[in-house]
C-alpha cells in the first residue's frame, strides 16, 4: 500500500465516531441500534443524493470498515466513485442528473482452495432526503425522510456481519465483499455500476445477499426473496429458520425493486 493510501486511511480511522465500539463493548443490539440512530438521524437529511448527510453516511460505513481492518475495495478510502447519468429517467425527474456518488466497498480476503470465489454482502445506504421524487406521501415534500427502515436497518445489518465476519478463521474459506450501495433509490444505479466495476471478478461471485428494509420482523416471520435463485438456497434456508426459530418464506427468483436485482441480472444467485 502506497504512503499516501496509509494516509487516507488514517485520516478514516480518525473520523471514527464514538458510536463505533469495539466488539466486545457491546451487545449486537446495542451496536445495531447505534448504527441506525446515526444514519436516520436528523442531521443525515434523509441521505439523499448529493446531500452532506449521505456523504457523512458514506464517511461513517468507512470508518467502521477501516476500524475492522478490512480490504479497501473501491479506492484507497473504500469508496467507488461514480456519477449519476443525467439521462436516467429517475435521475432526471428527481434533479440529481451529473451528481458525484460512491459505494462503500470493503473486501475480506479469503483463505485456501475457496478464496478465489466471492459472496457479496450488500445493502443500499442512501434514502429519499426531504422526498420529492419517490416519497409516498405527496404532502410531505421539504419534510426529512429518516429512513431508518429504508434502508438504515440494512446497513446496520451489514456492518454488524462484517463485525462478525471480521474475526473468523479458517483453512478454507471464500473471499467476502462488503457493498454499501448509493443511488438505489434512483433505480440501483449503484449497484448496477459495481457489477460492470466490481473489485472482485464478478464471474468469481457465487452469490449475493442484499438487506433491504430488514427493520421490521413481524411474528418471528422473515422473507428471503431470490429463494428459486439457486438449488443450495431453500435447504440451507430452512435450515437457518429451524436453528433460529424463525419462520423464512423464500420468494421466486431475484427480480425486484432493490440491488439483487442488478447481480441476478449477471446470473448471479441472490
Amino acid at each position: 500500500m502506497r504512503p499516501a493510501h496509509m494516509k487516507v486511511l488514517a485520516a478514516i480511522l480518525m473520523a471514527v465516531p464514538a458510536t463505533i465500539q469495539p466488539l466486545a463493548a457491546q451487545s449486537a443490539a446495542e451496536r445495531i441500534a447505534a448504527d441506525v440512530r446515526y444514519l436516520a438521524d436528523d442531521r443525515r437529511e434523509g441521505r439523499g443524493m448529493g446531500s452532506a448527510g449521505l456523504d457523512s453516511a458514506a464517511q461513517y460505513i468507512a470508518a467502521a470498515f477501516a476500524a475492522l481492518r478490512l480490504k479497501p475495495g473501491g479506492g484507497p478510502d473504500y469508496f467507488q466513485r461514480f456519477t449519476i447519468d443525467p439521462t436516467a429517467p429517475a435521475a432526471a425527474h428527481a434533479g440529481v442528473g451529473g451528481v458525484a456518488a460512491k459505494n462503500v466497498v470493503a473486501i475480506l480476503p479469503g483463505t485456501g482452495d475457496l478464496s478465489g470465489q466471492a459472496v457479496v454482502i450488500g445493502a443500499h445506504y442512501d434514502h429519499l432526503g426531504r422526498g420529492g421524487f419517490g416519497s409516498l406521501d405527496p404532502d410531505s415534500t421539504g419534510v426529512i425522510h429518516n429512513g431508518a427502515d429504508d434502508n438504515a436497518s440494512g446497513t446496520a445489518g451489514l456492518l454488524e456481519i462484517a463485525r462478525l465476519l471480521g474475526g473468523r478463521r479458517a483453512s478454507a474459506a471464500r473471499t467476502v465483499v462488503f457493498v454499501a450501495f448509493a443511488a438505489e433509490e434512483l433505480g440501483v444505479i449503484g449497484s448496477a455500476h459495481y457489477v460492470k466495476h466490481a473489485p472482485h471478478p464478478i464471474d468469481s461471485t457465487c452469490a449475493m445477499i442484499n438487506l433491504d428494509m430488514v427493520g421490521r420482523l413481524r411474528a418471528g416471520t422473515l422473507t428471503a426473496f431470490g429463494a428459486a435463485s439457486a438449488r443450495e438456497f431453500p435447504a440451507l434456508l430452512d435450515s437457518l429458520a429451524a436453528a433460529h426459530r424463525l419462520t423464512v418464506k423464500g420468494s421466486g427468483d431475484g427480480y425486484g425493486p432493490s440491488d439483487q436485482s442488478s447481480f441476478f441480472g449477471a446470473d448471479i444467485p441472490v
